[in-house]
């Protein structure tokens, strides 16, 4: 198994592993605390504070909205303010909840940011600019607490004062070091003999205020619900260190770890019981509560397109946050599930309780608690295939919330929850246009992370249960205790349950049997493909006819994907061809497809447009180079610039240069003369036949176009053959070879005359093909790698001819549009192009041999 596949399967265990172990700390630190004290201590917080800590948590998500206009301003750009800050919200409240910020804080703001006019490029500076600026704030917030309160935040730490002291001022001049350098140096800085551009001091300044704003407000938060036990700067300190390792964890939210970093930080200076019931309050009101107003807005961004009168505005956001309905309201569902399986697993309101016999009947309370806890882990599994945009899963979903509400309330007169349920029903049947995809809600995969997350709930409840009824002696006549006082009973039932099912689920999909590998196209498949890349403007989809490529063709039967497998890597070419409607429900399924085999997937030459769908899918897109097309309403040998190009086919036909166009239907009489031009172009240039996302010299291939053929004073040295469509808007060449005694500029000659035959012929575009690496950034906050294919584009000379393609593109004055790898993360995208490589060459030793 490679490398980036042992880790993507470690990291979640990794998480789950730290979980555990902030969980083993919880237990001893809240040892001496009980349920019922636990909840008095919640419901003991003055109303004033949680209105406090509720305008603090508004306070820092407007701070954060201040990174997103500080990088935008790096990356020298701009939006409206309030664009801004309702992105950031959104980007926020989903990453702070489900984690892995980089990842989807990133999809979210490519997906505000993208129609905007903002690339991808662009969204992963600003990604990192931001954490950049969240880093430096932690540093800054924990050096100066430890400056002002040395004492004390060495106790919280248990580290010698003198130490922790001299650390903290070593990282005050180091910061003070840079914005004076950048002060006295103008911005940049001398190093050997290259020019290092540094931060402007006020580009220092400015994020460092915006962050440690942010930090000291939601810091702020959770003080006020503490209550003043100790100086603020000094709790500032812990709250830091915990908001820094819950991000290291990679656990969602930080959940644990950052409750046992503050717990053992603030161990003998706030009681235990009071500082876990000022976490839960923290839980909710600077998480639980922005990612409901989150999914309720992604909501009424689909409704308000609807309501008169609309403005522009609100046309645009909702066109941006469309695409963001499916991911809030799978993390919504997911933490509905949580809730309901939380409710289960501890003790009612007492009060309430004394209540229920008077309304409900035993029997119901009993049934209500287990069907809850069923409906729980139910959102669980759904909450995925809501997120895949499943059609299924959106009506299992607003069924398990509708009816979870309603066990919510007989098991106990929960209101919380039961709002909090109907909540995420009404937000679902507002957004019920984004769940069109018909794949069985059980055939869509779950990725380890997924797996593993679903785990650690269940472990969570299983520790929730424990700990709310420790004062309970277990005995086997538990299970049997029917009564309305018999909560530790119930709660015991509920949680088997819920465990049973999830088992059963997993059992079940464990024992189906693996997919079957995909067989190559047949004939018939070949010609629909065909029919459907007929209908398409862009003609580089007819590369299908090959026959070497595997096809994925919906239930419509009107588009398909092609794609190729090697190893554990499946790799499509291109986006799905067809229909827009499609092209998404195909990438999903394809998706699906390879995570069913245990494969890596990726999208290989993606259009900027596609991306805001695979980001959806939670993969990563990469630049490899840019498209050439060459607008020919535009294109004329007129001026100056085209005097070389008019000598060509001018000097070309007194050498008797001549241009034949053999139609498809009389090429295969033709195989034998082209094939002998084909066979000493190979051994010229010393190569053999590529494929995959290039064409072969086949005859059952070149009967599925028009040739042109380069004539020498009548002798054939030199041919093409032509990709075209028949809405006629672009042409392009597949094969372009030629014999080793055709004169000098034949080819060019070739090229020009057929760009004028198309441009006479009324077509809108010839497309010259990809320019690799060119077009990538080197900026010091560009992805690692942009700036790997900018020094390769620059000094890889001696591998492939990077600049001199690019350069003979440019001369057409072609338009030029981004190319992109779309897959996952890590090693991924070296062993997929390592693959593809090996897909094109025939294997490794086409990719050695040339």
């Amino acid at each position: 198994m490679r490398p980036d596949l042992h880790w993507q399967r470690l990291a979640p265990l990794v998480s789950l592993l730290i979980l555990g172990a902030a969980g083993l700390a919880l237990h001893r630190m809240l040892a001496s605390v009980s349920y019922h004290a636990l909840l008095a201590e919640v419901q003991a917080i003055p109303v004033g504070r949680a209105l406090a800590a509720l305008a603090f948590m508004l306070g820092s998500f407007a701070a954060l909205s201040g990174y997103d206009w500080l990088a935008l301003r790096y990356v020298r750009r701009e939006l409206p303010w309030r664009f801004v800050m309702l992105v950031s919200f959104c980007s926020y409240a989903i990453s702070n909840t489900v984690g892995f910020g980089a990842l989807t804080g990133g999809s979210v703001r490519y997906r505000f940011y993208g129609p905007a006019g903002i690339d991808a490029s662009d969204v992963a500076r600003i990604a990192l600019y931001n954490f950049i600026c969240l880093s430096f704030g932690l540093l800054a917030v924990f050096v100066f607490a430890t400056l002002a309160h040395p004492g004390l935040v060495a106790g919280f730490l248990r580290l010698p004062a003198p130490g922790l002291t001299i650390l903290a001022y070593a990282l005050l001049c180091a910061v003070g070091a840079i914005v004076a350098v950048a002060g006295l140096t103008g911005g940049s800085l001398r190093l050997s003999n290259r020019s290092v551009r540094l931060p402007r001091p006020i580009d220092v300044a400015l994020p460092l205020v915006v962050s440690v704003v942010d930090i000291c407000c939601a810091g702020a938060c959770l003080y006020v619900l503490i209550g003043p036990e100790i100086p603020f700067a000094a709790f500032l300190s812990v709250y830091a260190v915990a908001l820094l390792a819950g991000i290291l964890s990679q656990v969602p939210g930080g959940f644990g770890t950052f409750e046992a970093v503050v717990l053992a930080g603030l161990h003998g200076s706030v009681a235990p019981g009071a500082l876990a019931a000022s976490l839960i309050a923290y839980r909710i009101i600077y998480y639980l509560v922005p990612l409901v107003l989150a999914a309720m807005l992604m909501a009424w961004r689909e409704v308000a397109p609807h309501l008169q009168p609309v403005t522009a505005t609100a046309r645009q956001l909702a066109a941006a946050g469309r695409r963001l309905i499916p991911s809030v309201l799978g993390a919504t569902m997911f933490v509905n599930g949580v809730v309901l399986l939380l409710s289960t697993a501890t003790p009612g309101v007492p009060h309430r309780m004394h209540l229920i016999p008077s309304f409900v009947p035993l029997s119901l309370v009993e049934a209500s608690s287990l069907l809850a806890s069923l409906a729980g882990s139910a959102l669980l599994i759904v909450a995925r295939g809501v997120y895949r945009k499943l059609n299924g899963a959106y009506v299992l979903a607003l069924l398990l919330c509708l009816a979870g509400s309603v066990f919510a309330l007989l098991k106990g007169f929960d209101y919380e929850e039961a709002s909090l349920l109907t909540a995420g029903a009404a937000a679902l049947y507002a957004s019920r246009r984004q769940f069109y995809r018909k794949t069985a809600l059980l055939d869509a995969p779950f990725s380890t992370g997924t797996v593993v997350s679903i785990v650690a709930v269940v472990i969570t409840v299983v520790w929730f249960t424990q700990f709310s009824y420790k004062h309970v002696e277990y005995a086997d006549t538990l299970w049997w205790r029917f009564e309305y006082d018999a909560e530790a009973s119930r709660s015991l039932r509920a949680v088997f349950g819920a465990g049973v099912v999830l088992l059963l689920i997993a059992t079940a999909r464990l024992l189906r049997p693996p997919p079957p590998r995909p067989a190559l196209p047949t004939a018939g498949e070949l010609d629909l493909a065909e029919g459907i890349v007929r209908a398409q403007s862009g003609v580089d989809a007819n590369v299908v006819l090959m026959g070497d490529k595997h096809l994925l063709f919906p239930d419509s039967r009107d588009a398909f994907l092609m794609y190729g497998v090697r190893g554990t890597s499946w790799i499509a070419l291109g986006d799905p061809v067809g229909p827009a409607g499609a092209m998404e429900e195909l990438g999903w399924r394809f998706r699906e497809l390879a995570d069913a085999h245990g494969g890596r997937v990726a999208f290989y030459q993606t259009r900027p447009a596609s991306l805001p769908a695979y980001l959806d899918m939670g993969l990563m897109p990469l630049k490899i180079g840019e498209y050439a097309t060459v607008p020919l309403h535009e294109f004329s040998l007129e001026g100056s610039r085209r005097k070389g190009m008019r000598y060509i086919l001018g000097h070309g036909e007194r050498e008797g240069l001549q241009l034949e166009i053999i139609p498809r239907a009389a090429v295969p009489p033709r195989i034998g003369e082209l094939g002998a031009i084909s066979d000493a172009w190979l051994a010229l240039k010393n190569t053999r036949e590529k494929r995959f996302s290039l064409g072969a010299f086949a005859a059952d291939y070149l009967a599925h176009f028009d040739v042109a053929v380069l004539r020498h004073r009548g002798r054939a040295v030199a041919f093409a053959n032509l990709l075209t469509t028949g809405t006629r808007q672009q042409a392009a060449i597949d094969l372009m070879r030629h014999a080793a005694d055709a004169p000098e500029d034949a080819m060019m000659f070739l090229l020009l005359r057929l760009i004028l035959h198309f441009k006479t012929e009324g077509y809108e575009g010839f497309c010259l093909g990809v320019a690799p690496l060119s077009g990538m950034e080197r900026h010091p906050l560009a992805p690692l790698w942009h700036r790997f294919g900018h020094l390769l584009y620059n000094r890889g000379e001696h591998f492939y001819n990077f600049h001199g393609l690019r350069a003979f593109k440019e001369k057409f004055d072609p338009v030029w549009e981004p190319r992109y790898l779309v897959t996952g993360r890590g090693l991924g995208p070296l062993l997929v192009l390592t693959d593809i490589a090996a897909l094109i060459a025939g294997g490794i030793e086409g990719v050695l041999k040339k």
